[in-house]
């Protein structure tokens, strides 16, 4: 009877070595024997002329595995058989490229693939995401990088990545600082990578950041008492979001779509309390509030 492999964890990712480097083009660790303990690492790669690639592996911090090999043109490199006893949230890789032999000068960034698997990532010395109310702040510090072109910044509210917005590379000697300020909404967990786009093409991305959601006190109803047959004003919200207004007994007295900073023309009311109800149409999340009716 043939043997199956089944692949556990393929983590695929594109660097940014410049053309005159070593070219890693992705790496990614798989675990073939299914003990959760035992990887493979596998490096496809493209050269112009001999160029050579130091690759280190650990497990947490320590080193398990070192090699430098030298080619020319493309290929894959599989290394077999790393044991890491910490699984795929412990093992990691860093590599170092060279122009030439390894005991030439390092050229171009390192690039690590992180614990966990995730991309390789590009050569941060910070990067942060906070939410400061509705908005998401994004602050990164790029280490100097001639060939660098533009950062993508981008964003997924569930699973697919959407770029907001390009921001071009600074490129001069001492470094550079980058920020950015995003209109987020979104009551769920929102993620944040930065993409950096090379001169030729190539390409590397940032760790994934995750901003937790707008709570519930972010959501303003104005006025608040408020009249009968009157109008409130709410923010706070998204664009896909549905209010439901029921009074004590669960009696809806209102439903409709939201736009973000929607103003809605309320029915006639009898005086007291009733519930607003935000449904997020994207994640599912829903938020209530309180509204009094005086008069």
């Amino acid at each position: 009877m043939k043997k199956i492999i089944t692949v556990l964890l393929l983590l695929t990712s594109t660097a940014a070595f410049s053309q005159s480097c070593f070219n890693v083009v992705s790496a990614f660790f798989t675990n073939p024997s299914f003990d959760g303990m035992t990887y493979d690492l596998t490096i496809n790669y493209t050269t112009t002329g001999n160029k050579s690639l130091e690759t280190t592996v650990k497990c947490g911090s320590t080193q398990i595995f070192y090699d430098c090999f030298t080619a020319n043109g493309a290929g894959t490199k599989i290394y077999n058989g790393l044991v890491c006893a910490s699984g795929i949230n412990g093992i990691s890789a860093i590599f170092v490229p060279h122009t030439g032999n390894c005991g030439s000068a390092a050229c171009g960034s390192t690039l690590v693939l992180p614990p966990g698997g995730g991309p390789l990532a590009m050569k941060l010395s910070a990067y942060t995401a906070t939410r400061s109310g509705e908005n998401v702040q994004l602050f990164w510090h790029a280490e100097p990088d001639p060939e660098a072109k533009e950062f993508y910044i981008e964003r997924a509210d569930k699973n697919e990545f959407q770029t907001e917005q390009v921001i071009p590379a600074v490129r001069q000697t001492i470094g550079s600082d980058y920020f950015y300020s995003d209109k987020n909404l979104n009551h769920g967990i929102t993620k944040y990578r930065l993409k950096s786009i090379d001169q030729n093409g190539s390409f590397s991305y940032s760790e994934i950041k995750l901003v937790k959601g707008l709570n519930a006190d972010d959501i303003n109803i104005f006025p608040n008492p408020g009249s009968s047959n009157g109008k409130i004003n709410i923010s706070g919200i998204n664009n896909h979001t549905q209010l439901e207004i029921a009074d004590l007994t669960g009696r809806t007295v209102l439903s409709m779509f939201l736009e973000t900073g929607a103003s809605v023309d309320l029915p006639v009311l009898q005086k007291g309390i009733y519930l607003l109800r935000f449904i997020n149409k994207t994640t599912g999340e829903s938020v209530t509030k309180k509204l009094t009716i005086t008069r």
